[in-house]
């Protein structure tokens, strides 16, 4: 029986290895992950391995990208699509989306199938087409997205009630995690700390819309249970994807050395976690909101050393708690009670100064709670998300990730 959260295989002709690189990154996006020749083949016997991977139970799908250069390919036409389009017929989980591209149509890319090895038609299937040649990353995310939903609805059909989908968000060097459904690997879009330019915008919160959507529609009432190593930008992101108000059930594992991992979530009880805000207004006629959260460490240094390079702000916002950081927050229940109050004097604070037109949030605090940040987002336009990095004059916070959670 196939695991639904195994591997998608490509299946293409190198002639097209550059569009390969972007359907395999598409797909890394959304945490899938994926086995191509280049990338995963061995030094064996070419046509024995491709026949042994296409027939594991690991390997959950396959793209099929049919380009002109197909027609001169007998490993494509030959092996690897009889092995699979005769697997997807099998209805075990395996699913193939077949693809028209590099300017073929229909009939044409029907046509490359070897008759003589197999008795598929492609004519009987229905082809998804792509009419960008050669695609750019926008049509490669098209075609990773049409492989997602297929792989949660797989995947949805497998659990039992009530077990949750397991993500897995990282971007920063971890360790596999053979039990997740997703596993956003981002390290090829990041730059130590730091996302690369424009890969936010381009490539990964488009990326964390279409993993909510696709749990939304194809994986309706399933709890999603979410870990990893994420920066707080990412962590938040991935909240303000599961806000509060759409009811799409999400929990982070939290680990801190010494203490059992716990299960982070909005929806703990709270319990008192001795934190505090203090609100200040500064300049006339500016309309941002500067929110300065101190758990993990002080961010009041690093803010102060970066003012020359972030806007004016209409009113500072601290939440902190006597005693300097790191201060633990002991269980779910402390993390909620913050979250909740970060929430209120945000509101509270866009209230007082109705001018204010974006949110900006500094904050060295757990993952988890960076999570529940962001699920509680409903109510701000739009949030600058910040990431404290090292730099030559010492820390400083850079603009990371900007979230528009109200829409």
């Amino acid at each position: 029986m196939t695991n639904p959260a195994g591997l998608s295989f490509l299946s293409y002709k190198r002639d097209r290895k550059v569009e390969a690189e972007l359907l395999i990154s598409a797909q890394h996006d959304l945490g899938i992950p994926t086995w191509r020749d280049l990338d995963d083949l061995d030094e064996l016997p070419t046509e024995d391995e491709i026949k042994r991977v296409l027939r594991d139970p690991e390997t959950a799908s396959a793209i099929l990208w049919l380009t002109p250069e197909i027609a001169d390919s007998p490993m494509v036409r030959q092996v690897e699509a009889p092995l699979i389009l005769e697997r997807a017929r099998r209805q075990d989980a395996f699913f193939v989306v077949p693809v028209v591209a590099g300017g073929l149509d229909y009939e044409a890319a029907a046509a490359l199938l070897d008759p003589s090895v197999t008795l598929e038609d492609l004519k009987l299937w229905n082809l998804r087409k792509v009419t960008a040649d050669p695609i750019a990353p926008a049509s490669a995310a098209e075609v990773a997205a049409w492989v997602l939903r297929r792989r949660i609805d797989a995947i949805h059909r497998s659990l039992p009630d009530g077990e949750p989908l397991r993500v897995v968000l990282h971007t920063r060097k971890a360790p596999p995690d053979d039990r997740a459904s997703l596993i956003l690997h981002w390290l090829h879009r990041f730059e130590g700390r730091e996302a690369k330019a424009g890969a936010w915008t381009d490539h990964l919160l488009p990326a964390l819309q279409r993993v909510a959507k696709a749990i939304e529609e194809k994986a309706p009432g399933r709890p999603v249970e979410a870990k990893g190593l994420a920066s707080i930008p990412a962590a938040i992101a991935l909240g303000s994807e599961f806000l509060a108000p759409r009811r799409l059930p999400i929990v982070w594992e939290q680990y801190k050395e010494g203490r059992d991992l716990q299960t982070w979530s909005i929806a703990a009880a709270r319990e008192p976690s001795g934190f505090q805000s203090q609100r200040e207004a500064r300049e006339l006629g500016a309309r941002d909101l500067a929110v300065l959260v101190s758990v993990a460490d002080h961010v009041g240094t690093v803010f102060a050393a970066s003012r020359g390079e972030l806007p004016a702000f209409r009113a500072i916002l601290k939440i902190w708690k006597p005693g300097d950081p790191p201060h633990d927050l002991e269980s779910a229940g402390q993390a909620a009670d913050l979250a909740y109050l970060m929430q209120r004097e945000v509101r509270a604070a866009l209230r007082e100064y109705p001018e204010i037109v974006r949110v900006h949030l500094f904050m060295a605090v757990p993952a988890g709670l960076a999570i529940m940040t962001g699920q509680l987002l409903n109510n701000v336009n739009a949030v600058q998300t910040y990431e404290m990095v090292p730099t030559d004059s010492g820390k400083r916070y850079r603009p990371a990730a900007l979230l528009r959670p109200a829409g």
